[in-house]
């Protein structure tokens, strides 16, 4: 799976926070958090929930909707357990 790029530039500007606050709320270090956004780097399924948690958004709310095609069964039930949890 990847990030959307957009998606997450949008929620964080909509937010006001800048991207060094979330890397601290996240838990993910700048350098990660740059090769996530910048696609150089897959996210784990944990680094996404990490990410939306600390955005309080649903994880499918940051992913790239292009990258759909590519999640597996088990994946896609823990994706909608979280948002059922939300």
């Amino acid at each position: 799976m990847q990030i959307d790029n957009l998606k997450l530039d949008l929620i964080i500007a909509q937010l006001g926070i800048p991207v060094k606050a979330l890397c601290m709320d996240s838990g993910i270090d700048e350098a990660m958090m740059s090769k996530l956004r910048s696609g150089k780097h897959r996210p784990r399924l944990a680094t996404l929930n990490k990410i939306a948690k600390a955005l309080n958004v649903s994880v499918l709310e940051i992913i790239d909707p292009a990258s759909f095609n590519r999640i597996n069964a088990r994946t896609l039930v823990s994706l909608n357990n979280e948002k059922l949890r939300n």
